[in-house]
């Protein structure tokens, strides 16, 4: 079985946590200071945002940037907010770098 592109996955679990936590596309694009239309091409696989991106959506969801990645959709964790846990920042953006470089 041939496995799906990483950027729509990771856009169709960007769209699975906005709705399951009752974010609309345009209450999602104004949390990160985008646009609807950017929010939906990420979603649609269309888009390969940018790690800062992903901190500010993972941020704006209340959930392990990580998270994005684990396309198994089992939650790794709820509610949580990291956008003052610097060091823990600096290592996911490392780990995430590798990730989107290496696929």
């Amino acid at each position: 079985m041939k496995m799906k592109n990483y950027k729509i996955q990771l856009g169709e679990k960007i769209k699975l946590l906005r709705k399951s936590k009752g974010i609309t596309q345009e209450q999602l694009a104004e949390m990160v200071n985008r646009s609807k239309n950017h929010i939906s091409k990420i979603e649609l696989g269309k888009g390969n945002p940018p790690i800062s991106l992903i901190f500010e959506i993972s941020s704006a969801l209340k959930i392990y940037p990580v998270e994005l990645f684990n396309f198994s959709n089992y939650p790794l964790n709820k509610n949580i907010d990291l956008s003052q846990n610097l060091k823990y920042k600096k290592l996911i953006e490392a780990v995430l770098s590798a990730i989107l470089n290496n696929l």
